[in-house]
């Protein structure tokens, strides 16, 4: 939950800075729109779009981290069941 929590909030971060970049090319978007109205042209380039920001992350239920758990005792014993001396095998 924790490896979650500090996703989600990397995740909300790139997010703000994203929205703040868009925000900073709309203000100068605007300045120019304003400055071509009153020379009674058009603005030189397009109003900036956003484009996607990241979707969240799915939220680990209490399922997820049973899975992991009962995966990780599987592979223990997986290890632990092969008794092998690591000499040649007799048939």
């Amino acid at each position: 939950m924790a490896v979650w929590k500090e996703a989600e909030a990397a995740r909300l971060k790139r997010n703000e800075e994203r929205r703040a970049t868009y925000k900073e090319e709309v203000r100068l978007w605007e300045e120019e729109r304003d400055c071509a109205k009153l020379e009674k042209c058009q603005p030189r380039w397009t109003k900036p779009k956003q484009g996607k920001l990241e979707s969240p992350i799915p939220k680990p239920t209490l399922d997820d981290v049973e899975e992991d758990d009962e995966r990780g005792v599987n592979e223990d014993e997986d290890i632990d069941s092969n008794d092998s001396d690591g000499g040649s095998s007799e048939v």
